[in-house]
């Protein structure tokens, strides 16, 4: 990716600006874990993230691998 700073005339990207920039590939991009995205983009990458993030997102991971720890094929994983 290349910077604005490297582009005369360009103005550097607001940090919340960039942010999206980067989420918005990451979710373009083939193998991303989109959930696990989700999440973190929830709680963690975020310019307010509160004193409880870390606390919150861990609790929304292990939710998540709950969710797709069963098997394929037993009706109850969720294999995204």
């Amino acid at each position: 990716m290349q910077s604005s700073d490297d582009i005369p005339g360009e103005t550097p990207a607001a940090p919340a600006a960039l942010v999206a920039e980067i989420l918005a590939s990451l979710r373009k991009a083939e193998g991303t874990d989109v959930g696990l995205l989700d999440i973190l983009e929830k709680r963690i990458v975020t310019m307010n993230s509160g004193d409880t993030a870390v606390a919150d997102a861990l609790k929304d991971i292990e939710r998540l691998a709950s969710k797709r720890g069963g098997s394929p094929g037993n009706g109850q994983a969720d294999h995204d």
